[in-house]
């Protein structure tokens, strides 16, 4: 069993905070509406406080969705997917594959490490769990290697050994593993570090300068190569970019651990304060600091018996619940967790704690339009039993909406869940047709500002499709057919319960154009590596139906196309719209 002094715990848990402070001082964050590492540490906290240490992620996801919503990058996708009733780890993959394996969850994986000092295999399987709300893969994983190396800290003074116990929570021939190995053989091949990044860089970079791989690298080589040595490393996170600001706060709070020297902040700005989310503390140096107190009781609660002892700590009793509260079953999707009118999806509700059915009654409450009918304890592949439930959604409904389950023993609920669906969208495909010249985004195949009415009056004289889509991204390449340079027309329309002001977030690959309603919103030639905002166009629904037509010209063999529709001016997405089946 593994032992931490409850008097060196608080020494180094002040050490930390002040640490990020200075971080935020030489590498601040970037004013691109992204939420620092600070700010969902520290709703992390809250929601520990609240729950107890024995939180789960669901409990978490609560916390998320009672405050003020951020809907940057892979934050919006996961509070769009909350909002819909898809909880995690389903939320974290589901339409995500942009920013599904970004950095937010890395970033605040540290804490983990804090509360669960020595203790490098729990700190990871629980940042594992946190990353989940809204990211997947390597992502997941890189949260891992962080909090493994922070926990780690507490138990040594050499950087190497923390990185040996980051390296071992990953799956050997990962992506992160490999990569993690990578950024040390080349801080170790490479005298001069800037030769060492180069060669790392080439083989990590990424357009996304958020990707959790390129980040992952960078902090570790940043590590290592720095060494103890303060002012190199954080010189050495600034030279390797994109995510600086999250980069510099995980670096801090390793080498804070450790016992670095840190130079502290030269000026209190508003970001190095942010790095304190203690809201009490009004002097970030002292020793007795609020945030600190609550960082040690929950590193004290959270000790394993029998793997932690945390020796010589007062008794720091954590509020909790005066009843246990039913237990939190987790919904995992036949398929994606989206329906169509008339279409049926299975849904199986587990324990998150453990592979055995629940006994007791399964009541289902379901909103209006959804018919839902439970097949009882099924066998699932992992576990010994689960609850199925099928969910058919009705041709009249507009949206979904989430669906509520209690097991009931002796008139007392003893576990709950809900779960809900995302409505698909429905988009007519039209062509291909000939773009071997290159010209074809600037040649009219179809009268284009009247795609809907010539749909609607059956003067289609060429091949169409219907594409149902479950996300933001649309296969093109399935509406194409064969592969090569191709144009294709694509019409969706929308229905608006309001005359309203909206977004159309639009990514694509290749030359595209697109109207609302006949009137020409956007005409791009470009060729490009595509995000879910390659462009922001503002535009104006009416009420009822609104008619979106799309023109793609696919110059290679493949292409790329997403729509998103969002509140003007927002990422927030606009759940109220839905498409006529």
């Amino acid at each position: 069993m593994r032992s931490v002094s409850f008097k060196f715990l608080r020494e180094r848990m002040g050490r930390v905070w002040r640490a990020r402070a200075a971080a935020l001082d030489v590498a601040p964050a970037p004013e691109d509406g992204r939420p620092l590492p600070s700010d969902i540490a520290e709703m992390l906290l809250a929601a520990l406080d609240r729950h107890g240490p024995d939180m789960g992620p669901l409990e978490f996801a609560d916390e998320w969705l009672s405050r003020p919503p951020c809907h940057w990058h892979e934050y919006g996708v996961a509070m769009e997917n909350l909002r819909l009733g898809i909880l995690p780890p389903t939320s974290g993959r589901f339409n995500n594959d942009a920013y599904g394996e970004c950095t937010g969850g890395v970033f605040r994986a540290d804490v983990w490490g804090l509360i669960h000092p020595a203790d490098p295999a729990e700190a990871a399987a629980r940042a594992a769990e946190d990353a989940r709300i809204e990211h997947f893969g390597a992502a997941v994983d890189a949260a891992c290697f962080l909090a493994a190396v922070a926990a780690e800290s507490f138990t040594t003074t050499e950087l190497r050994a923390c990185l040996r116990a980051g390296l071992g929570q990953l799956r050997s021939g990962s992506r992160a593993a490999v990569c993690v190995e990578k950024a040390l053989a080349a801080a170790h091949r490479w005298p001069d570090w800037r030769r060492g990044w180069a060669e790392v860089a080439a083989d990590r970079g990424h357009p996304e300068p958020t990707n959790a791989l390129l980040n992952l690298a960078g902090l570790v080589f940043a590590l290592e190569a720095g060494g103890l040595d303060w002012p190199r490393t954080i010189d050495i996170v600034r030279a390797t970019g994109g995510d600086v600001c999250a980069k510099a706060t995980a670096v801090a709070t390793v080498l804070a651990v450790l016992g670095s020297e840190i130079e502290p902040p030269r000026r209190r700005t508003a970001a190095s304060a942010r790095a304190l989310p203690a809201a009490g503390a009004a002097d970030e140096s002292a020793p007795e600091d609020v945030f600190v107190d609550k960082l040690c009781q929950l590193a004290v609660a959270c000790a394993g018996p029998g793997v932690v002892e945390i020796a010589g700590a007062p008794y720091l009793p954590m509020p909790g619940p005066p009843v246990a509260p039913p237990e939190r079953l987790v919904a995992r999707y036949e398929g994606v967790p989206v329906l169509a009118p008339g279409q049926e999806r299975g849904v199986f509700l587990e324990r998150a704690g453990g592979p055995d059915d629940i006994p007791g009654a399964l009541e289902l409450t379901a909103p209006e339009g959804l018919d839902v009918r439970t097949l009882g304890a099924v066998a699932v592949p992992g576990k010994i039993a689960a609850r199925a439930v099928n969910v058919t959604m009705s041709g009249g409904t507009d949206r979904p909406g989430i669906v509520s389950a209690q097991v009931t023993r002796a008139g007392r609920t003893v576990a709950e869940a809900r779960f809900g669906f995302r409505r698909a969208a429905r988009y007519v495909a039209m062509g291909p047709f000939d773009n071997s010249d290159g010209g074809g985004l600037d040649r009219a195949y179809l009268p284009e500002t009247r795609l809907g009415e010539e749909m609607e009056q059956g003067r289609t004289p060429f091949h169409t499709s219907t594409l149902v889509v479950s996300g933001d991204r649309v296969d093109v390449d399935a509406a194409f057919g064969a592969l090569g340079p191709w144009v294709i027309y694509l019409l969706r329309a929308v229905n608006s319960p309001s005359a309203r002001d909206v977004t159309l977030r639009v990514g694509a690959s290749d030359g595209v154009k697109l109207w609302l309603n006949g009137r020409k919103l956007l005409a791009d030639d470009r060729r490009r590596f595509s995000t879910p905002n390659d462009f922001a166009l503002p535009a104006r629904l009416r009420k009822g139906e609104n008619l979106v037509a799309i023109k793609l010209a696919r110059c290679g063999r493949r292409s790329d196309f997403r729509m998103r529709i969002t509140e003007r001016d927002s990422e927030e997405a606009a759940l109220d719209l839905w498409d006529p089946f």
